[in-house]
């Protein structure tokens, strides 16, 4: 095996036979590209909304964010009961469970109409673990069994757009 190669640097060029591996160096710099523009794209769809992430991006990567405090801007589907209701985009829903249940917070969802934009931030979970149970010290699932299995976000703040 011959030397290796230095730049005007005092940079490793080749170490193969004398030769740089051109495929090599351009299959890393498009893996950077690829990289780059991936990073971009989760930004400008964390950015869009108003800071929060969009109600498809929330149930698509449901099983990434599990158990994390997520922000999402959706419209509002459809009031399910006095402390809660779903956000809808396309063919993604997800539920919305207002924490105030627990006493020291208190939202009011008063007023909240279907097709208004908001912004909400809670904890991600998935309707039917035991972490939703735990989390609000009852079992609410025999409510809300048409959302079993579904990610559901327990709400601790949320706005109108």
């Amino acid at each position: 095996m011959s030397p290796p190669r230095h730049n005007r640097r005092g940079t490793v060029v080749a170490q193969h036979g004398g030769r740089a591996s051109v495929a090599k160096v351009l299959l890393g710099l498009v893996g950077a590209a690829v990289a780059l523009v991936a990073g971009v794209a989760l930004i400008v769809e964390d950015e869009r909304g108003g800071g929060g992430r969009d109600v498809g991006s929330i149930v698509r990567h449901a099983d990434e964010l599990l158990g994390e405090e997520v922000t999402v801007t959706g419209s509002v589907g459809e009031i399910t009961g006095a402390k809660s209701f779903t956000m809808t985009e396309g063919a993604h829903r997800l539920l919305v469970l207002d924490v105030s249940v627990i006493p020291a917070i208190d939202n009011d969802l008063d007023g909240l109409v279907v097709d208004e934009r908001v912004t909400v931030t809670g904890v991600l979970l998935r309707l039917g673990s035991k972490d939703v149970k735990r989390y609000l010290g009852v079992s609410v699932e025999h409510r809300y069994s048409a959302f079993l299995g579904e990610p559901v976000v327990l709400a601790d703040s949320f706005r109108p757009r």
